[in-house]
C-alpha cells in the first residue's frame, strides 16, 4: 500500500464509519431540520417580520449545539472542512466576496437613507446578528460539510454538488411554516440554491468552511438590516439585485469549477498532495 493510501486510510477512519452509514447521515440532517422546523411553528413572529430572527435564536443554538457534537464526534472533522483555509485558488473567491460585498454595501445605503427622527433597537439588532452567526455556523456544516463530503462520495463531484445545492434550497421551503407567503417561498427556494453555489466556490476555493461561514452570516444580516430598517422608513435600493445577478453567475462559475476539479475529495485527507 503507497504512503497516500496509508494516511488516506487512517484519515478516514472515524468520518468513513459516519459517511458510510447512510441513517446516520440522515439522522444528523433530520434531526437538524426538525429542530427548524419546530421552531418555525412555535415562533411567535410571522417569518417576514423584523423580529422573527430575534425570536429564532433560541432554536438556532440548540441547534448549532447539535451540529457541534456532531464534529466534537469526528475526530478527522477536517474533511467535513473544519479546518483552516488553503486560498490556493483565489480566483474563486471573487464572486462570493463581491455579492456578499455588494449585499453589505445596499444595507449601507438603505441605512443611509434611514430618517433621523427613526429608534434602531439594538438589543434587536444584536440577537438577529448572533442569529445569522449560528445559521451561518449550522448550515454550512450540515450542507457544505456533512451532506456534500457524503454526496460526492456517492455520486461524485458534480452529483455531489448539483443535489447538495438542491437540498440547500428545498429545506428552505419550510419557511412556509413560519407564515411565508407560498410564492415567496417558491422564489426563496430558487435563489437560495443559486446563493448556495456561491457559498460552496468559496469552500472549494479554500478547501475550508470557515470562509463559507462568515460569507452566509454577513450575508444573512445584511438581508435582514435590509429589512429592518425599510420598517422604519429607509428606502429600499437595487443594490442587492446586483448581489443576485453575480448568484447567477456563480452558479455558472461553480459547475465551471467541478468540470476542471481533478479531485474526489473537497477537503483533501491530511498529508496527501494538495492540487
Amino acid at each position: 500500500m503507497s504512503e497516500a493510501e496509508t494516511n488516506r486510510g487512517s484519515a478516514t477512519n472515524g468520518l468513513g464509519r459516519l459517511l458510510n452509514s447512510p441513517g446516520k447521515i440522515a439522522g444528523v440532517f433530520f434531526a437538524v431540520v426538525g429542530i427548524l422546523v419546530v421552531g418555525m411553528r412555535i415562533n411567535p413572529e410571522k417569518y417576514d417580520s423584523p423580529r422573527f430572527g430575534s425570536a429564532h435564536l433560541p432554536v438556532e443554538i440548540v441547534a448549532a449545539l447539535v451540529v457541534a457534537f456532531v464534529l466534537l464526534t469526528v475526530p478527522d472533522r477536517g474533511q467535513l472542512g473544519w479546518r483552516r483555509g488553503e486560498g490556493r485558488t483565489r480566483s474563486w473567491l471573487v464572486l462570493p466576496l463581491l455579492a456578499v460585498g455588494l449585499a453589505v454595501l445596499s444595507a449601507a445605503l438603505t441605512y443611509a437613507s434611514l430618517p433621523r427622527s427613526a429608534a434602531i433597537d439594538a438589543v434587536l439588532v444584536g440577537r438577529t446578528v448572533t442569529t445569522s452567526l449560528l445559521v451561518g455556523f449550522v448550515e454550512e456544516v450540515l450542507f457544505r460539510g456533512l451532506l456534500l463530503v457524503a454526496l460526492v462520495r456517492a455520486l461524485g463531484i458534480g452529483g455531489g454538488v448539483l443535489v447538495s445545492s438542491l437540498c440547500f434550497g428545498v429545506v428552505h421551503g419550510i419557511n412556509v411554516l413560519g407564515g411565508a407567503p407560498i410564492g415567496q417561498t417558491l422564489i426563496q427556494v430558487t435563489f437560495t440554491c443559486i446563493l448556495g453555489t456561491l457559498f460552496l466556490l468559496a469552500a472549494m476555493g479554500t478547501r475550508s468552511l470557515l470562509l463559507p461561514i462568515l460569507l452566509h452570516a454577513v450575508w444573512d444580516s445584511a438581508a435582514f438590516l435590509n429589512i429592518y430598517l425599510q420598517t422604519l422608513g429607509a428606502s429600499a435600493n437595487a443594490v442587492s439585485v446586483l448581489a443576485s445577478a453575480l448568484g447567477v453567475l456563480g452558479v455558472v462559475q461553480t459547475f465551471r469549477v467541478v468540470r476542471r476539479w481533478t479531485r474526489g475529495d473537497i477537503y483533501p485527507v491530511q498529508g496527501l498532495p494538495q492540487r
